[in-house]
């Protein structure tokens, strides 16, 4: 069977921004989960709570109380709701005439000397954003632009939380800008492993006391891949909202070399399975590929930004799920929360089965 766990990274702006919270954030988060309710599909959201951190250290409550309704009701609909850090807002400042400013060195956990500290204060939010509710259970997390730094320390703090699985990798994909660097090029699998957190989400092991990686998934086939980006239709974003950060490179490069550079890189650079930018047709293509083509209990991530929605991009989505549900009969949608459930059974099956 194909898990396929439908996520949505759920993040304000990293840059100057003219719209309300609301509109970037609660509203097209509702969307997405009008969509998902009406195809009888659970989502995962990733809470950025170190956002809600900074609003409350500040003293301006209404967007912190707006996450903790919207947390409740999305677990009350029964979706999904997991960790998410994003370490640029510990040190973002505001001014009430100019609004948020952050400075992008502190983009990822690696700027930082008290980064157990820093996962442990995210993690306490979000269980106080959602302690009442009995359909949480805080199990997963993603760094904020797949930034796993420093991997080590991070990884054991996340096992000390209780937190089994780690979905920040995406298979054959690498960035090199300025706080936002990550390589996952040696990372060749497109599911789930098994993984030793004491040395790194790409040291695979089989041991018990290990970590579960589920990625985003990505596909590498060529042409096909330049097919499902270009010769689909795009979709079509409202304009100013849910800005992306600002990709600062760390080193300046010529219009020669960035060309050539992105010649390369249609050639070698896998595709994200978005639901974001990809047409239904071309998800669907991709799902289909993946049921083919690996066996057993096959655990894969889409990834989704509230902040990046639109009517477009619902009406898209809500396609997608309805191709797949009609079509992919070894396909099924699940959270990061029945994931974890199934993987741990699997394990402990397995681990029975090795002592008799």
């Amino acid at each position: 069977m194909l898990h396929i766990l439908l996520t949505f990274d759920y993040e304000l702006f990293f840059s100057n921004c003219a719209h309300s919270e609301k509109t970037i954030l609660y509203d097209t988060t509702s969307r997405i989960q009008e969509t998902l309710l009406e195809n009888d599909v659970p989502g995962t959201f990733f809470v950025d709570t170190p956002s809600v951190i900074r609003y409350e250290e500040l003293n301006l409550q209404e967007y912190p109380e707006m996450v903790n309704k919207q947390v409740n009701d999305l677990l009350d609909s029964g979706m999904d709701i997991q960790l998410h850090i994003h370490p640029i807002w510990f040190r973002a400042e505001y001014n009430n005439d100019e609004g948020w400013s952050f400075n992008q060195k502190y983009y990822s956990l690696n700027s930082f000397r008290n980064v157990t500290e820093l996962i442990s204060r995210s993690k306490n939010k979000l269980d106080q954003l959602a302690n009442v509710n009995h359909n949480y259970k805080c199990c997963a997390f993603r760094a904020g632009g797949f930034c796993l730094t420093p991997e080590r320390e991070v990884l054991l703090q996340l096992r000390k939380e209780g937190i089994w699985i780690d979905s920040s990798v995406c298979s054959g994909i690498k960035m090199e800008a300025v706080g936002q660097s990550y390589d996952w090029t040696r990372a060749k699998e497109v599911q789930q492993w098994m993984f030793d957190y004491t040395k790194g989400v790409l040291e695979k092991t089989e041991e018990k006391d290990m970590m579960y990686e589920i990625p985003v998934g990505t596909y590498s086939k060529v042409p096909q891949k330049w097919f499902y980006t270009h010769c689909h239709p795009k979709l079509n974003y409202p304009p100013l909202k849910g800005k992306p950060s600002p990709v600062i490179p760390l080193i300046r490069q010529s219009k020669i070399k960035k060309f050539f550079d992105r010649i390369h890189a249609s050639l070698t650079t896998p595709i994200l399975f978005s639901t974001d930018s990809l047409h239904a047709n071309a998800l669907y293509e991709i799902v289909k590929y993946l049921e083919k083509n690996h066996k057993g209990d096959v655990y894969i991530c889409s990834i989704g930004h509230p902040k990046f929605s639109s009517d477009e991009c619902m009406n898209n989505m809500g396609l997608f799920l309805k191709k797949v549900k009609k079509g992919c009969p070894n396909v099924d949608f699940i959270t990061m929360r029945d994931a974890c459930e199934q993987l741990q059974k699997i394990n402990t099956n397995i681990y029975k089965q090795r002592r008799t």
